[in-house]
């Protein structure tokens, strides 16, 4: 078989398709590895179109086009992309050709073959790479999918399973062997959850630091507020783990009660920030404009609270429902033109974005935010962003 993943970048990114990450399609890998005798087309880090992709397969194949990315949610984004991609093919006479919108595999025993990816053209998110002399980037797993039912998410759907572990062995050597054989340093646990689990996590830093590579490594993954503690975040930084990323979603404790996220209170968050930084870990905040009970009001809170715990990079998300059949692809794709979240209580989807990408911009060219990260990271650091402030995200408001 050969497997796609189609190329979206101009759809999805709009404006800033040549300045964002480009990562490493692991679920694909993983698809193709657990198949066996199959090929990878990797069209966006090859910068491919149709045509290009049509002159560089064997029509007699079967053909699995895969919509993946960064995030679960991303092969919403990338559906209309890729079926776009299968009708062109079918019409250039290619016979057996499917779209694969979800796993159908568990993934958690599979060998990764790596060299099925070009794996010198990854590129780490500018933030991840801050301070280290390339953005090469790997990506690994120790679990699928998540024991928690927030609202707003699609992991459940596009993994077709509850919550289950890898066998940490074949994390580690994943991490071992794009070391070895590229010099990728800079990794993402795609984890949904990674810091869930005091023993698992333990297990995993162990092997880690047993591989050698913990001084050399610049490793993240995601974590829960309440999951944090002080001595599995010295543990991780010890063993390379160097940035975590938190769902925080919103300023106000009441909207995040309503969206399963109320089991920590603002000065929670703001003690786990504190002491993720004390051990020397950096920060990836996640925070989420336009709940459905967001006003103007409770959307300042939120930016107010990102600006107060300053971390070393913020995103800013507009809440999109990712249940909706009905909407087209194009519009769940948070930084294209098209992009069209929910509408609130209180405030049009138009108004949501505009004080989403008014926030962006207030966050990042906050004097207060240039000066920590030039501390942190050097100038090198600060200037990207500042470049990257000159140039504001085409919108197609409505």
């Amino acid at each position: 078989m050969i497997f796609i993943k189609p190329n979206g970048k101009v759809k999805q990114y709009g404006n800033l398709k040549q300045m964002s990450a480009i990562e490493p399609p692991l679920w694909i890998a993983c698809l193709a590895s657990y198949y066996g005798d199959s090929t990878v087309i990797d069209a966006e880090v090859m910068n491919m179109d149709s045509e290009d992709i049509l002159r560089n397969i064997d029509k007699s194949q079967k053909i699995v086009i895969f919509p993946t990315g960064s995030f679960s949610s991303a092969f919403f984004q990338q559906r209309g992309v890729a079926h776009e991609l299968e009708e062109y093919l079918i019409d250039s006479g290619v016979k057996d050709v499917e779209v694969w919108e979800k796993m159908n595999i568990d993934p958690t025993n599979t060998v990764i073959n790596w060299d099925l990816l070009p794996m010198d053209k990854y590129k780490a998110p500018n933030w991840h790479s801050w301070g280290r002399k390339d953005r090469k980037y790997g990506a690994t797993f120790t679990s699928i999918s998540c024991p928690y039912g927030c609202s707003f998410c699609s992991i459940h759907d596009f993994y077709s399973c509850k919550f289950k572990r890898r066998n940490l062995k074949l994390a580690i050597d994943d991490i071992v062997m794009l070391y070895s054989k590229w010099g990728i340093t800079n990794f993402k646990l795609m984890d949904e959850m990674f810091l869930l689990g005091k023993d698992h996590v333990l297990r995993f830093c162990k092997l880690l630091r047993e591989t050698g590579l913990s001084d050399k490594l610049n490793i993240w993954a995601y974590a829960r507020i309440d999951t944090a503690t002080p001595d599995l975040l010295e543990t991780m930084y010890s063993s390379g783990m160097k940035w975590v990323s938190y769902g925080i979603e919103s300023g106000n404790a009441e909207i995040r009660k309503s969206y399963n996220k109320g089991g920590f209170s603002n000065e929670d968050i703001r003690n786990v920030v504190k002491t993720t930084h004390d051990v020397g870990m950096s920060i990836v905040g996640n925070f989420i404009f336009g709940l459905y009970d967001d006003n103007l009001d409770t959307l300042q809170q939120t930016l107010d609270f990102a600006q107060e715990l300053n971390c070393e990079f913020s995103n800013f998300f507009c809440y999109v429902n990712y249940k909706d059949k009905n909407k087209p692809p194009i519009e769940f794709a948070q930084y294209s033109p098209y992009f069209k979240p929910e509408h609130t209580k209180y405030l049009t989807s138009a108004q949501v974005v505009k004080f989403r990408d008014d926030a962006f911009h207030k966050y990042y060219t906050d004097s207060q935010y240039l000066d920590m990260i030039q501390r942190k990271f050097g100038k090198e650091a600060s200037d990207s962003m500042r470049e990257l402030t000159k140039i504001r995200l085409e919108r197609n408001l409505r």
